[in-house]
This record gives C-alpha cells, structure tokens and sequence, in this order.
C-alpha cells in the first residue's frame, strides 16, 4: 500500500462534461459494478491520494448520487476524502473545469494532479508513479510531469502549484498543452507500462473494446494490448495537454 502521507498533492477528476459525441455523461458509464468515475476514484484511492477533488456539471446531482451509492464508505475506509466541485459553466470548455478543480484545491497543496474521467484504463500504478515522481524531487511546484509509455506521452498530467496561475489566465476552452509545452524545461517525462495512458473513451464504438480489456484485468489476465491501437486519443484530449 503506498504512503498516504501526501497532504501536499490532491487529484482533479474531470467528470463535467455531458458527452454529446458518447451520447451520455462519460462519468455515468458502466461496466458491471463500476462507472468511469468510480474506478478513477478507486484508482486514485489505490494509489494513495488524500484528497480527490470531483468536477461536476452535467447531470450534476445524477452523476454524485450515482458515485456515491457505487464507493459507499470505501474512500473513508482508504482515507482519502472527496470533494464534489460543481461547475455550472462546463459547456463552456474543459479547461474551465480543470479551473474549478484547481480553485478548491487546500493552502497546503504544492501540486495538482488532473485526470479526465474517459481515460478509463490509466492505472493506478501510472498515478502512484507520478506521485513518487513530484516527491523525489527538492522543489517540484514549478515543474510538470507527464507519463510515457511506447516513447510516447500520455495522461495524466501532475502540474506543481507554481504554474496553476498560468492555467487560470486561459480561458475555458483554451488548450492546457499551450502551458504544458511552454517550456520544455521544466517538463519531466515518468516512464510507465501502461498503454492506457493514449486511449480515452471517446464515441460508443469504444465502449465495447474498453470493457473487454477491463473484464480481462478483473480476470486477473494481463492487459488486453491488442485493443488499445483501437482506441485512438480525441483531439481534445490531445489538446487538453498531451502530445
């Protein structure tokens, strides 16, 4: 069980939008027991986050009531406690949702971690990793740290406290990747092995491939790799920060 003394670092969850090309909210989406949000959360959880904060908008109280009688206690019993951030202007871009995350985000964190909630298949192994990865570092709030897999980057992405002010001078359908690749400085890449860090969710064609992958692993079979060249990366999801 990884640490859980991290009261310096929380997680954003991005469970706002409506998913007009899925044809219903992402975070509502089921597989079985589980929902996409759920198992973001339980993932945050595994991987030892304090603190995960949820943006909401679309079918707002649907979408926590839902989550809410999925997790039962188990976020209190994990310690991690969650917060549901409500934006009421997520038509309006994602950008503005991670906006809302970052905007309750407590005095005494120094970096933010923000998952879209249709990047189903990130582990948590690939969170706790970026985790580790901000900790080991001497002065991490100015820096930004991606995955990569494949020699690819992907999601999620951690963005230290420095740098939240240059995320809230966009606006809300401005592309995080114009703050992500401003300067290749202090940008660090973290080597995972999870191919889920490219694939989201994105039109009801993919929903069939990502549960067979997630039946796999609840299976205890390895990960499903020939599935995810098939679940191709959105332009916004690219946009929203990744390559």
């Amino acid at each position: 069980m990884p640490s859980r003394s991290r009261p310096d670092l929380f997680a954003v969850i991005l469970a706002a939008g409506s998913g007009s090309r899925f044809g219903m909210p992402k975070a509502l989406v089921s597989f079985g027991e589980e929902t996409c949000l759920t198992l973001a959360v339980r993932n945050l959880c595994a991987a030892g986050f304090d603190r995960i904060d949820v943006v909401i908008g679309a079918e707002a109280d649907r979408v926590r009531g839902d989550a809410v009688e999925r997790l039962g206690r188990f976020p209190e019993e994990s310690g991690t406690d969650i917060e549901w951030v409500n934006n009421r202007d997520y038509e309006q871009g994602r950008t503005g949702s991670i906006n809302a995350g970052l905007g309750s985000a407590p005095g005494s964190c120094r970096g933010a971690l923000i998952h879209a909630v249709d990047f189903t298949l990130v582990r948590a192994g690939t969170f706790e990793a970026l985790a580790a990865a901000f900790h080991a570092g001497d002065w991490p709030d100015d820096l930004i740290f991606l995955p990569r897999q494949g020699g690819r980057r992907g999601h999620p992405v951690l963005v230290g406290r420095a740098i939240w002010p240059e995320v809230t001078a966009l606006g809300p359908d401005d592309p995080l990747r114009g703050v992500v690749h401003a300067d290749p400085g202090r940008l660090r890449e973290i080597e995972v092995d999870d191919p889920g860090i490219h694939c989201n969710m994105n039109r009801p064609e993919d929903y069939e491939k990502t549960a067979a992958i997630l039946s796999n692993l609840k299976d205890g079979g390895e990960p499903a790799h020939e599935y995810i060249p098939a679940l191709p990366t959105s332009r916004r999801s690219r946009e929203s920060g990744n390559p």
